[in-house]
């Protein structure tokens, strides 16, 4: 049965750990360093597990770079403690009251209210803008049908066509009226 620490690594855990890290190149006393340096906040801690805080601290009386690095974990664990708060703060009395009014207030407003914002003018405004600019937009470049009893007698003549000129109307004169222009053409 292995022994496991919470939020720590089993014993198999750091085996198979210390065996990928020579697997990286890492040292024997390299390794160490690193299995050591992973223990230090549960040897700063206190006592969880008897053994394996006595190898980290033996491992400290004679390692200078760990002993640096655990006296600068405890050191920053001082100061995180000083940053606690002493004593549970709560909200001055009155204070849920207050908030309560303050939402039933706003939630009294008449709906004419909204009107009377002036970003709501002012997006009023725009958008306003933006549908007269879009409908006269359309009334000029909408297609228009000619309105021929504006133009006179004059411009009516003119723009009806007899029925026999109008192409399209029937395909086999249309094919006559082409071969007798291909015939008649002269340089």
């Amino acid at each position: 049965m292995t022994e496991s620490r919470p939020g720590g690594l089993s014993a198999r855990g750091r085996q198979i750990r210390g065996a990928k890290l020579l697997n990286c190149g890492y040292s024997r006393e390299e390794q160490m360093h690193e299995e050591i340096r992973n223990e230090l906040e549960e040897y700063l801690e206190g006592p969880a597990n008897r053994s394996s805080l006595e190898r980290v601290r033996r491992h400290l009386e004679r390692c200078e770079s760990c002993r640096q690095q655990a006296e600068q974990m405890r050191q920053q664990a001082e100061l995180l403690r000083s940053l606690r708060a002493e004593e549970e703060l709560a909200p001055l009395p009155g204070f849920y009251a207050r908030v309560l009014a303050r939402v039933e207030a706003q939630r009294r407003l008449p709906v004419l209210a909204a009107f009377l914002d002036p970003g709501f003018g002012r997006r009023l405004i725009f958008a306003s803008l933006a549908a007269a600019i879009g409908f006269g937009s359309y009334l000029i470049y909408a297609e228009r049908k000619p309105a021929l009893e504006l133009a006179g007698p004059v411009g009516f003549l003119a723009a009806q066509a007899s029925p026999g000129e109008q192409v399209g109307g029937d395909p086999e004169r249309d094919r006559q009226t082409m071969l007798l222009a291909v015939a008649s053409y002269q340089e």
